[in-house]
């Protein structure tokens, strides 16, 4: 039990330094839930985004002239029969702050 508890703990470390350890979370194996941890409405600045996922796959301006930042990863099976787009879209203030998200 106790092997179980450490071995939790190790992983909850892990999952919580990965973009301060590691470099980029690779966007196709990152759960929302770790996405929601580095991501913090009015808190996480575009430097952090940066760190944590690297440059963005696109960056545009919406309609109220926020900068809107969009990453996206494709995934396949091993046999190529089906594959996925995941996509993370930040919409920065005009302070670089995140103002809103979305994990699809």
């Amino acid at each position: 039990m106790e092997t179980i508890k450490i071995t939790a703990l190790s992983l909850v470390i892990l999952v919580l330094t990965a973009c301060a350890a590691t470099g980029y979370i690779p966007l196709e194996s990152a759960s929302k839930e770790l996405i929601a941890q580095h991501v913090v409405q009015g808190k996480t600045t575009k430097p952090r985004i940066v760190k944590c996922f690297g440059n963005a796959t696109s960056i545009t301006f919406n309609h109220s002239g926020h900068e809107v930042w969009v990453y996206k990863s494709h995934n396949s099976n091993s046999n190529d029969s089906f594959s996925s787009v995941k996509e993370l879209v930040v919409i920065f203030d005009q302070n670089g702050v995140v103002s809103e998200y979305s994990v699809k």
